[in-house]
Protein backbone atom coordinates (compact mmCIF):
# COMPACT_ATOMS: atom_id res chain seq x y z
CA UNK A 1 0.00 0.00 0.00
CA UNK A 2 1.14 3.25 -0.83
CA UNK A 3 0.07 6.78 1.15
CA UNK A 4 0.19 10.30 0.44
CA UNK A 5 -0.73 12.37 3.39
CA UNK A 6 -1.43 16.23 3.35
CA UNK A 7 0.06 18.81 5.41
CA UNK A 8 -1.96 17.64 8.75
CA UNK A 9 -1.22 13.97 9.11
CA UNK A 10 2.48 14.29 8.96
CA UNK A 11 2.73 12.32 12.37
CA UNK A 12 0.71 9.59 10.76
CA UNK A 13 2.98 9.07 7.09
CA UNK A 14 6.01 8.69 9.58
CA UNK A 15 4.03 6.13 11.46
CA UNK A 16 3.40 4.48 7.90
CA UNK A 17 7.21 4.74 6.94
CA UNK A 18 7.78 2.88 10.71
CA UNK A 19 5.38 0.15 9.58
CA UNK A 20 6.92 -0.19 6.09
CA UNK A 21 4.64 1.58 4.00
CA UNK A 22 5.57 3.91 1.72
CA UNK A 23 4.66 7.61 3.27
CA UNK A 24 4.80 10.29 0.73
CA UNK A 25 4.63 13.53 2.87
CA UNK A 26 5.79 17.13 2.48
CA UNK A 27 4.66 20.78 4.03
CA UNK A 28 4.69 22.58 1.17
CA UNK A 29 2.24 20.35 -1.50
CA UNK A 30 -0.74 22.00 -2.81
CA UNK A 31 -3.91 20.90 -3.07
CA UNK A 32 -3.01 20.87 -7.05
CA UNK A 33 0.11 18.35 -6.36
CA UNK A 34 -1.56 16.20 -3.80
CA UNK A 35 -4.08 15.13 -5.87
CA UNK A 36 -1.73 14.45 -9.03
CA UNK A 37 0.59 12.46 -7.11
CA UNK A 38 -2.65 10.82 -5.68
CA UNK A 39 -3.59 9.03 -8.56
CA UNK A 40 -0.47 6.26 -7.53
CA UNK A 41 -1.42 6.51 -3.75
CA UNK A 42 -3.91 6.56 -1.27
CA UNK A 43 -4.81 10.44 0.02
CA UNK A 44 -4.80 10.66 3.83
CA UNK A 45 -6.28 13.83 4.42
CA UNK A 46 -8.54 15.53 7.25
CA UNK A 47 -9.60 18.46 4.92
CA UNK A 48 -13.02 17.91 3.74
CA UNK A 49 -12.53 19.96 0.58
CA UNK A 50 -9.89 18.02 -0.49
CA UNK A 51 -11.26 14.60 0.32
CA UNK A 52 -14.22 15.85 -1.81
CA UNK A 53 -12.17 16.78 -4.82
CA UNK A 54 -10.26 13.59 -4.59
CA UNK A 55 -13.30 11.65 -4.55
CA UNK A 56 -14.86 13.24 -7.89
CA UNK A 57 -12.02 12.75 -9.76
CA UNK A 58 -12.13 9.44 -9.22
CA UNK A 59 -8.80 9.00 -6.71
CA UNK A 60 -8.73 6.45 -3.85
CA UNK A 61 -8.77 9.03 -0.83
CA UNK A 62 -9.85 8.50 3.35
CA UNK A 63 -11.16 11.79 5.18
CA UNK A 64 -9.42 10.89 8.71
CA UNK A 65 -11.46 11.88 11.61
CA UNK A 66 -9.79 10.67 14.39
CA UNK A 67 -7.38 13.03 16.27
CA UNK A 68 -4.56 11.16 17.54
CA UNK A 69 -2.17 8.79 15.81
CA UNK A 70 -3.94 5.07 17.61
CA UNK A 71 -7.65 6.24 16.15
CA UNK A 72 -5.62 7.45 12.92
CA UNK A 73 -4.15 3.83 12.89
CA UNK A 74 -6.95 2.61 13.56
CA UNK A 75 -9.59 4.20 11.02
CA UNK A 76 -6.84 2.65 8.52
CA UNK A 77 -6.98 -0.70 9.90
CA UNK A 78 -11.11 -0.71 9.70
CA UNK A 79 -11.19 1.36 6.72
CA UNK A 80 -8.50 -0.06 4.33
CA UNK A 81 -7.82 -3.55 6.14
CA UNK A 82 -3.78 -1.92 6.79
CA UNK A 83 -1.49 -4.41 8.56
CA UNK A 84 -0.15 -3.08 11.62
CA UNK A 85 3.32 -4.26 11.69
CA UNK A 86 6.14 -3.46 14.27
CA UNK A 87 9.44 -4.53 12.47
CA UNK A 88 12.29 -2.83 12.44
CA UNK A 89 13.71 -4.39 9.94
CA UNK A 90 10.32 -3.81 7.38
CA UNK A 91 10.18 -0.19 8.36
CA UNK A 92 11.37 3.04 6.04
CA UNK A 93 13.00 6.08 6.42
CA UNK A 94 10.88 8.23 8.87
CA UNK A 95 12.32 11.38 7.38
CA UNK A 96 12.53 11.03 3.82
CA UNK A 97 10.73 7.33 3.24
CA UNK A 98 13.65 6.07 1.61
CA UNK A 99 14.27 2.18 1.87
CA UNK A 100 16.58 0.75 4.86
CA UNK A 101 19.37 -1.45 4.56
CA UNK A 102 21.04 -3.63 7.06
CA UNK A 103 24.42 -2.44 8.09
CA UNK A 104 27.63 -3.64 9.57
CA UNK A 105 28.26 -1.95 12.85
CA UNK A 106 32.04 -1.47 12.04
CA UNK A 107 31.28 0.57 9.35
CA UNK A 108 29.18 3.04 11.19
CA UNK A 109 30.81 2.60 14.77
CA UNK A 110 31.33 6.42 15.41
CA UNK A 111 27.97 7.26 14.91
CA UNK A 112 26.05 5.17 17.30
CA UNK A 113 25.55 4.16 20.88
CA UNK A 114 27.13 0.99 22.64
CA UNK A 115 25.38 -1.57 23.22
CA UNK A 116 23.31 -1.88 19.63
CA UNK A 117 24.09 -4.18 17.40
CA UNK A 118 21.19 -4.02 14.52
CA UNK A 119 21.61 -0.71 12.33
CA UNK A 120 19.90 0.26 9.17
CA UNK A 121 21.18 3.38 6.93
CA UNK A 122 18.58 4.56 4.40
CA UNK A 123 19.75 4.58 1.07
CA UNK A 124 18.34 7.98 0.18
CA UNK A 125 19.27 10.34 3.02
CA UNK A 126 22.27 7.65 4.55
CA UNK A 127 20.40 8.38 8.07
CA UNK A 128 21.42 5.69 10.34
CA UNK A 129 18.89 4.22 12.47
CA UNK A 130 18.80 1.08 14.89
CA UNK A 131 16.06 -0.69 17.44
CA UNK A 132 16.42 1.81 20.53
CA UNK A 133 13.65 2.52 23.46
CA UNK A 134 11.23 4.10 21.12
CA UNK A 135 10.29 0.64 19.24
CA UNK A 136 9.55 -0.17 22.60
CA UNK A 137 6.92 2.19 22.69
CA UNK A 138 6.18 2.19 19.06
CA UNK A 139 5.21 -1.84 19.51
CA UNK A 140 2.93 -1.01 22.88
CA UNK A 141 1.25 1.96 20.76
CA UNK A 142 0.62 -1.13 17.94
CA UNK A 143 -0.62 -3.43 20.19
CA UNK A 144 -2.71 -1.28 21.76
CA UNK A 145 -4.72 -0.73 18.61
CA UNK A 146 -4.72 -4.09 17.58
CA UNK A 147 -6.07 -5.29 21.14
CA UNK A 148 -8.10 -2.35 22.11
CA UNK A 149 -9.93 -1.09 19.16
CA UNK A 150 -11.83 1.88 18.47
CA UNK A 151 -11.31 2.69 22.64
CA UNK A 152 -7.64 3.49 22.38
Amino acid sequence: MRFIADAMLGKLARWLRLMGYSGDYSTDQGDDELLTRAKERTLLTRDRALYGRAKSEGLSAILISEGGIKGQLMQLKEDVELVLRDTPELARCPMCNGRLEGMEKEKIKETVPEGISNFFKCRACENVYWEGLHWKNIKETIKDVKTRGKDV
